[in-house]
This record gives structure tokens, sequence and C-alpha cells, in this order.
């Protein structure tokens, strides 16, 4: 009877800690993305992600899928970001089974600073929040959220109800039909 209890005990105690081994192993795979978009490393960040990989958000339509992803990175560090650093990062995970396929939501939530070349201000600061679907130690999937529109605030663009951006257009057309005129003259 002992030792069916100690099996049962045993077996009971390898079960209950196995979804959180997957769940911290997974919780490293997404820690260990997001260190690789900070350093730039694109060989990690294709390592890490799976060959079917796609993210959605931040704004409807914005899907982007492996290759994009890694294309649209090497672009923009190139040309536009000199740097991007995740500060006050949490990053917590959740085993949902699906019908589609099991894995691990990992969610991180972080404020990133992300300085941009040719831009005279400061870092743009922007709070974000980003869900991993994890499967086999890879990211097959990625929701993220963030506001554009405080980005593009930030980087010091102006934005115009679309009424007021066609009425300025007629005001400047009448402005440069009724100067003409006065303009030839001289």
């Amino acid at each position: 009877m002992k030792t069916s209890f100690l099996l049962f005990a045993s077996s009971l105690l390898w079960i209950s800690c196995g979804p959180n081994k997957i769940r911290n192993t997974n919780i490293d795979t997404v820690s260990s993305y997001v260190q690789a978009l900070e350093d730039m490393d694109y060989d990690a960040m294709d390592s890490l992600l799976h060959a079917d990989f796609y993210m959605v958000g931040p704004s409807v339509g914005d899907t982007v899928y492996k290759d994009q992803l890694l294309a649209n990175w090497k672009a923009n560090t190139g040309k536009t970001i000199e740097s991007i650093r995740f500060r006050h990062q949490q990053i917590s995970g959740v085993a949902i089974p699906s019908q589609v396929k099991y894995g691990d939501w990992i969610s991180e939530w972080s404020l990133a600073q992300i300085e941009f070349k040719n831009f005279d201000g400061p870092p743009v600061t922007l709070l974000m929040s980003v869900s991993y679907l994890v499967v086999g130690n890879q990211i097959a999937k990625g929701i993220m959220i963030y506001d554009e529109g405080d980005m593009y605030n930030q980087l010091g663009y102006i934005f115009a109800d679309p009424v007021d951006v066609a009425r300025a257009k007629e005001a400047q057309l009448e402005l440069e039909e009724n100067t003409k005129d006065v303009l030839e003259e001289k």
C-alpha cells in the first residue's frame, strides 16, 4: 500500500509540475525573442520563429508572416530605427488548449523606447502588449497592440480631419486663383 501511495503521489507531483515547466520554457523562448529584437539579432529571431509564424496588429489588416517580418526588421533597423529597448517588461504565460494548435500563450507587456535615425527628438515611448503562441519552443503566432497614433504624434506628425484638409486645399486653390492676376501684374 505504501508503495502504491508513493507511486501515486510522485506521478501526481510529476503531472502537476509538467505544465509549469513547459510554460517556463516557453516564457524563456519569448524572453529570448525579445532580447533578439533588442540586439537586432536576425539569426536568433529566425530560429525562434516557427516556419508558419504570423503576427497580427496593431491595426486591422496589419498581418505579416515570418519572411516579411524579418525583412521589415532588417530594412527598418538599417534605415529608420537606431535602437529599441523594452522597459518595465512583464512576461507571463498560460496554457490554453485549442482545437487548432496546442501551446502556451505567453504575453508581454512593456514600455518600448525606440530611437529613430534622423529624428532630433527624444526616443518614442510606447505602451505595448504582445501575445505569442509558443509551440514546440518556437513562436507560431503573435498579436501586437499599441497606439500607432501616439507613436506618430511623438514623431511630430499632425493629424487633421480629412474634411478640413479638403477645405484647406479648396481655400489654397481659391487663394491662388484670386492672387494670380495680382502676381502677374508685378
